[in-house]
């Protein structure tokens, strides 16, 4: 009796540290998810506001970074932190030439994300006036991103503008 009593509470035990376990593991799947959001969306704020050095802290300063862009304008391709910083840094401080909101509009949904170790792809479809402040664009987005340390950084932007493919 008492063997059974036993083998019943390894097994009770067994049962909860298990499903405490995997709750645990999705509460923590969820934070990251959570904070990569963030970083993506951080990353936008502050291009849009001429925080130059907080967007810097956002990307991983990498050969292997990438950011591209296409809309029914043309497409640009930036291979590489330095060519990536190069070319988007004289836009973020450069108020004079270009057109930035004085009030962001930034709504992204639809978001659908992979997480494995420590990388991360992300897609949404984003809403925003970045370019131009009194026209809202619509825009198919994806990401990826890399974890060092407790911090994710952007490694990969590619932003489709589809609100100029239509008519």
């Amino acid at each position: 009796m008492k063997g059974r009593i036993l083998i019943s509470l390894v097994l009770i035990a067994g049962f909860f540290s298990t499903a405490f376990s995997q709750m645990s593991n999705t509460d923590s799947i969820e934070a990251e998810k959570a904070k990569i959001k963030e970083v993506i969306n951080q990353e936008t704020r502050y291009y849009a506001t001429g925080q130059y050095d907080k967007w810097k802290s956002t990307w991983l300063h990498d050969d292997r970074a990438l950011h591209t862009g296409a809309s029914n304008i043309g497409f640009h391709k930036r291979q590489g932190w330095e060519s990536i910083e190069s070319s988007l840094k004289k836009y973020i401080l450069d108020t004079t030439t270009t057109v930035k909101p004085e009030v962001l509009i930034l709504k992204r949904d639809k978001f659908n994300m992979v997480l494995e170790g420590d990388m991360a792809w992300v897609y949404f479809i984003s809403r925003d006036n970045l370019g131009d402040p009194d026209t809202i664009n619509d825009k198919m987005e994806s990401r990826v991103l890399k974890k060092v340390g407790d911090e994710w950084k952007i490694m990969y932007v590619n932003t489709i503008d589809i609100s100029t493919y239509e008519e």
